[in-house]
């Protein structure tokens, strides 16, 4: 048999970093996924993570890469500290949210402000509610323009900051309440600005080592 050569495969810009949002876990089209039955999805099968759309679909979240797991962790840990001064609760990526449209979502770090603890509700430590500062890091299986229209569904249920930081062109874009969106290259610092209200995040801290 003749080896056949085949051109390479070119990605655009947007595709360099993956293949965008994780596809759907097909269920039984009687079979309705409820908060419970999708918490003990996750319960048995504890080496896997789930969300579900809006529209009841099981998606399968992939693992993050080493330089992406870095960041978060880093960022978790910054945003923690800070945290622990406001009373304010911080969150990494196995703390989701019920949201209002029946979405069940995680963000890979989050802060609840002091008053929304006491009105949380929650189903097995997952909280009904939308927190007010959302982070979502980029990893090497993630699209840009995916995870930016996961920032933008944040935002949308009221989430009042985001931001969505790429390791690996070291740039974020921060996500305001007022609709706007600033896009920065190699920032210095990230500020919680009025939302997070001296919340100071020194980037050398944060960006994986070269």
């Amino acid at each position: 048999m003749v080896a056949q050569r085949h051109p390479p495969i070119v990605f655009t810009e947007d595709e360099r970093l993956g293949h965008g949002e994780p596809l759907p876990i097909r269920l039984p089209p009687d079979w309705e996924l409820t908060d419970e039955r999708f918490l003990e999805i996750g319960e048995l099968n504890p080496d896997q993570f789930f969300e579900r759309t809006a529209d009841g679909r099981l998606q399968q979240m992939i693992f993050p890469d080493g330089w992406s797991e870095a960041v978060t962790t880093r960022l978790i840990i910054l945003v923690g500290v800070w945290s622990m001064a406001t009373s304010g609760e911080t969150r990494g990526e196995h703390g989701g949210y019920f949201l209002p449209d029946s979405a069940a979502r995680s963000p890979d770090v989050s802060w609840i402000a002091p008053e929304q603890i006491a009105e949380r509700g929650g189903l097995r430590g997952q909280h009904y509610l939308v927190p007010r500062f959302a982070i979502e890091v980029i990893s090497s299986s993630q699209t840009v323009s995916a995870q930016q229209r996961k920032m933008r569904q944040w935002m949308d249920h009221g989430v009042q900051l985001g931001w969505l930081v790429d390791p690996y062109e070291r740039r974020v874009w921060i996500y305001r309440a007022d609709g706007s969106v600033e896009e920065l290259e190699q920032p210095a610092e990230l500020s919680g600005e009025d939302v997070c209200v001296g919340l100071t995040i020194e980037m050398a801290r944060v960006w994986p080592s070269d």
